[in-house]
């Protein structure tokens, strides 16, 4: 272990890292969580190139003097956090995951506690507890990560050793609970490029290096770790194992040697359960893969009945269609008919019409000029001829005419005489 420059006591500004990415759901609550912090300190928010809507979130904070926000393309989680720690000004560094949040007096405690240990630089951990989704603390003492992590606090009760307990499991929990002062930061290094054993790294790095500087307190949980169906560690079991393996071989290679037999021992324990949990995550993922496969052929098979029935349904409307159209146009055809009839049968009628006019007009005329003909003198004088004419298209009455004629004249002579 190599000295440490003595940290300066002039301020107690905190450099507070939110690497973020894709956490739209958490992001804003992991920043209220800092910005509820009663110390000095600046937030620095690095988006590693998310996808979701955590850019827009994130950006609704620059009016806040305390808040930076940096865009960078997707480089990893490593890679944000190494990018915020060249921005940070502050004596102490802390870090918090955009998923994760702060309890309101985290800060304050830890710089309490790296200012009674002054002139000694300080890598704090602390207690943890665990939320899910929506922010609730999970209370099953059966859920399988408090289990670990009440395994791990087991072994640091026993052995109260930073070294034999992190080397039987990473009681750090996460980067987010991570606080040192910066000449350490400095002196440690950037993070390196881990996907799931990045903080356990780190941590053991600050152990090997400055053991003096580590606390471990798990009695002060004062971050509260999100799981959820997004973490990356749940989406890489056996990667992480195996990384977690790799790491705790080199630790040890590098540092401590044939001092650390039980946790050797550990690490092959470790290796052989990686071998099973790899081929039981492999026919575990068969299994899940020929059952989604069960699952999308009859999906496809229902698809395709489906699809064979539409297609009948189209060609029945097809047909009811047809037949439609073809009443239609026979409907249409007698509706023609009928109305050429109809036009033929008004024009006859108009004609009729107009010559029933034309003889009433005749007729009224003919009307007109008899009676002006029996009205005239030539009329009244003809009258006895008119009536001889008479008579004489009727001989019988003609001769009775004349034999009454006869009487008469005889009458009047006889009475002459």
């Amino acid at each position: 272990m190599s000295s440490l420059p003595a940290s300066p006591a002039s301020s107690d500004l905190v450099s507070v890292i939110v690497p973020a990415y894709n956490h739209q759901a958490f992001v804003a609550e992991a920043i209220e969580s800092v910005l509820a912090q009663q110390v000095e300190f600046e937030l620095i928010v690095i988006d590693d190139g998310s996808t979701d809507r955590t850019p827009e979130i994130v950006d609704q904070y620059r009016a806040d003097p305390r808040v930076q926000v940096i865009h960078q393309r997707n480089a990893g989680s490593h890679a944000a956090i190494n990018r915020g720690l060249s921005l940070a000004r502050g004596r102490y560094v802390a870090i918090l995951n955009s998923d994760d949040r702060f309890a309101p007096n985290r800060l304050a405690t830890l710089v309490a506690l790296a200012r009674s240990r002054h002139p000694l630089p300080t890598f704090a951990v602390t207690g943890v507890r665990l939320i899910d989704g929506l922010g609730q603390v999970v209370e099953d003492v059966a859920h399988p990560w408090l289990v670990m992590y009440r395994q791990i606090l087991e072994v640091w009760g026993r052995e109260q050793d930073p070294l034999q307990t992190l080397l039987w499991g990473n009681f750090a929990v996460s980067t987010s609970n991570l606080f040192a002062d910066r000449v350490l930061i400095d002196t440690l290094g950037p993070m390196r490029p881990r996907r799931y054993v990045l903080d356990w790294e780190y941590a053991l790095r600050a152990l090997a290096r400055c053991p003096e500087a580590f606390v471990f307190r798990p009695d002060l949980p004062l971050l509260d770790y999100r799981m959820h169906g997004n973490n990356t560690i749940l989406r890489g079991a056996v990667r992480n194992h195996l990384e977690a393996a790799h790491l705790l071989r080199s630790a040890i290679a590098a540092a401590w040697g044939p001092k650390l037999a039980r946790p050797l021992r550990r690490i092959a324990l470790l290796e052989r359960f990686l071998r099973r949990e790899e081929w039981l995550h492999r026919i575990h993922e068969n299994k899940v893969l020929a059952a989604s496969l069960n699952d999308v052929k009859q999906e496809r098979d229902a698809a395709h009945a489906a699809l064979a029935q539409g297609l009948e349904n189209i060609e029945t409307l097809k047909d009811q269609l047809r037949a439609a159209w073809t009443d239609v146009a026979a409907s249409n055809e007698r509706e023609r008919l009928l109305d050429e009839r109809l036009h033929a049968r008004e024009a006859e009628l108009q004609v009729t019409r107009s010559a029933r006019d034309a003889l009433l007009a005749r007729t009224a005329h003919a009307e007109a000029e008899i009676r002006a003909m029996r009205a005239s003198v030539s009329w009244r004088i003809t009258s006895p001829l008119r009536r001889l004419m008479t008579y004489s298209r009727n001989r019988p009455a003609l001769r009775r005419a004349l034999l009454a004629a006869r009487r008469v004249a005889a009458a009047a002579y006889r009475t002459v005489r």
